[in-house]
């Protein structure tokens, strides 16, 4: 079975889990949320152009729905919603962007459980990937379907286990060598060492990506040590770093396959007050190069900060660093070297209980390294948004 149809027949169970009567229906926490979002925006420069900008205003308009079921043994998630986006600049640029997801997850047994993902999206805008990668997008649509499964298992008292498989395609609407497809297989270890530290988890992690592009293929061997720490009640933190190995293969007559040495890391602090929250988290790996039709070496550091001042008022702020490069030859055929910065403060202003209404400015600055060109955009934009629960 082709990992399309298998991803399919995934999203059809989640689908029917959550819809057709059953003994899951109606559990202990069962949620039926439609939700209507209108964001109008300014976009100083839409195409990211290092020299012509385009800039335009941009209405947002993206109905929602969102199925939700929850008891002592079951979670599942149905969420599908889609986003009509008109351009003042020009409007053959008007989109429809989709989203589907629907996820389900069972426990068998106090020390065992399975869980399924799986989502489909199809978008336009050419910054959709930034916050994610800190990579600019083509200006075309593409299609990106995920999918994933995990078994979480005890292994005794203190010992316990995780096994993962990962599926991460996207297809762009017609420059198919830009396409990209990702599986993943990996298994985490944690050990408990309560006894020595409150609190604390040792941690060990095994990974095998291969990520095919058009004319190559790049497999990346992963093994971190770390733990995880709930410091008390309002911080924790996770740290995984180690070493990886990387074989890169292409198709093209005389190219020769490459290996590659490097590390890799992944730590995340979180702050959970009760008027303040906060997530700073690193990353450091090689991955998909989202619309480059290769892999990169990705370094990142993204901060994630709120203050409620009040019942009705948050303030927000939310930025972040990305760094991908890959020589010609090393994980892709074409050398990328793209250092991005993001910032945006927010302020979010809760009008009833139904109604929130955001207020945010952002801006976003992509240095190409490999011409020495600069690209930034500035982005203003009111949202309101409703979110009314027919049954919780």
């Amino acid at each position: 079975m082709s990992p399309d149809r298998f991803l399919k027949t995934i999203a059809a169970a989640l689908l029917s889990s959550l819809l057709l009567p059953g003994p899951w229906a109606w559990g202990d926490e069962f949620r039926f949320t439609p939700s209507l979002g209108a964001k109008d925006e300014y976009n100083s420069n839409i195409f990211f152009s290092t020299s012509d900008r385009t800039d335009s205003f941009i209405l947002t308009v993206s109905p929602r729905l969102e199925v939700s079921d929850r008891t002592e043994r079951l979670d599942a998630l149905l969420d599908a919603g889609v986003s009509q986006l008109i351009y003042s600049s020009d409007r053959e640029l008007d989109t429809l962007d989709q989203r589907y997801r629907g996820a389900l997850g069972y426990r068998i047994s106090e020390g065992f459980r399975l869980s399924g993902d799986a989502s489909w999206s199809r978008e336009g805008r050419p910054d959709r990937f930034i916050q994610a990668t800190g990579l600019v997008s083509v200006l075309e649509r593409s299609d990106h379907l995920i999918g994933s499964a995990t078994m979480d298992f005890a292994i005794s008292e203190k010992n316990a286990g995780r096994l993962l498989y990962l599926y991460d395609q996207i297809k762009f609407q017609s420059q198919s060598n830009l396409d990209s497809e990702q599986q993943t297989v990996g298994f985490g270890f944690n050990h408990d060492l309560a006894q020595y530290f409150s609190g604390t988890k040792a941690r060990v992690n095994l990974g095998y990506t291969l990520n095919n592009f058009t004319g190559s293929d790049v497999e990346n061997y992963i093994l971190t040590v770390g733990f995880s720490r709930e410091v008390h009640e309002l911080w924790s933190v996770i740290a995984d770093v180690g070493g990886r190995y990387t074989r890169s293969k292409f198709d093209a007559p005389g190219a020769e396959s490459t290996n590659d040495t490097g590390w890799v890391g992944k730590i995340a602090m979180e702050y959970k007050g009760e008027r303040n929250t906060g997530t700073l988290s690193f990353y450091q790996n090689v991955t998909v190069a989202a619309g480059q039709g290769g892999a990169a070496e990705r370094t990142s550091l993204t901060l994630d900060l709120a203050h409620r001042g009040s019942y009705e008022f948050t303030g927000l702020f939310s930025g972040g660093y990305y760094w991908n490069r890959s020589e010609t030859g090393q994980f892709s055929g074409q050398a990328i070297d793209e250092r991005t910065v993001q910032v945006r403060p927010a302020l979010r202003y809760a009008a009833t209980k139904i109604i929130d209404v955001e207020a945010a400015y952002q801006y976003t600055r992509v240095l190409y390294r490999q011409t020495d060109t600069v690209a930034s955009q500035n982005v203003v934009y009111l949202l309101v948004a409703l979110r009314y629960p027919v049954v919780e």
